[in-house]
């Protein structure tokens, strides 16, 4: 929680895999971001020892997609009644999908198809998914692809820079 020690905030601790889940199932990049920092008190004098608070406790970002879709995405150390929470909505033309991961057990719920006009949410089943760390310590063997690779990491990387100065811009949309 300390830039003097290396922290990024929220949007780099969880802004980050926000940002990668959400444009891996859209198969999209953002081409254009906008974005927000608040940093709150956390403690007396807003440091704990040496280590002064300043990091960014709550990001939120507008951001548009290679097909010209709009999403806004929000991260927070901040959301009163949700430990380690994530939900992911993406809607278009033809349906919606809908993750939500909430004391720890993750759904997928669609609405496509005629169910678009009804605005009918079917759950599906999925089968469990290897953890990021199984899958790369796989790829370190040459058991697995290395996915995502470190292009992936950069262009990411990238777009939370951007992010961070249109947050230093006062929220100016900037292209990634």
């Amino acid at each position: 929680m300390s830039t003097a020690h290396g922290s990024k905030g929220v949007l780099g601790d969880v802004g980050i895999h926000i940002l990668d889940f959400a444009t891996f199932v859209a198969g999209l990049d953002v081409v254009a971001v906008s974005c927000l920092l608040q940093t709150f008190d956390k403690a007396p004098g807003g440091k704990i020892g040496e280590y002064v608070l300043d990091a960014n406790d709550s990001a939120t970002m507008q951001v548009r997609l290679s097909n010209s879709a709009l999403g806004t995405v929000a991260a927070t150390r901040f959301a009163s009644g949700h430990l380690n929470d994530l939900q992911i909505r993406l809607y278009g033309l033809t349906g919606g999908v809908e993750v939500t991961y909430e004391n720890a057990v993750s759904k997928l719920r669609v609405c496509l198809g005629e169910d678009i006009h009804t605005g009918t949410w079917v759950e599906v089943d999925c089968p469990p998914v290897p953890m990021v760390f199984h899958r790369f310590i796989a790829a370190i063997r040459g058991e697995g692809a290395p996915d995502p690779d470190f292009a992936r990491g950069a262009a990411l990387q990238q777009l939370l820079d951007r992010a961070e100065t249109s947050a230093a811009q006062g929220g100016l949309l900037l292209k990634v």
